[in-house]
């Protein structure tokens, strides 16, 4: 389902359950946010290219 669908199933159907959605004022009139969030961003890496002399 794309995002604008799912707004819109949101604001017209019942027991409509989201995940992954950013807080903002006007989705608040219509929704309800849990305090943490469901899902888990994994963390940023730093990526190398091979033999690179890192200094001591």
């Amino acid at each position: 389902m794309d995002a604008q669908r799912e707004w819109h199933e949101v604001t017209n159907a019942e027991n409509v359950c989201l995940y992954n959605k950013t807080y903002n004022p006007q989705r608040a009139e219509t929704t309800i946010f849990s305090r943490y969030p469901v899902m888990a961003f994994p963390p940023n890496r730093l990526i190398t290219r091979e033999n690179v002399t890192v200094p001591k």
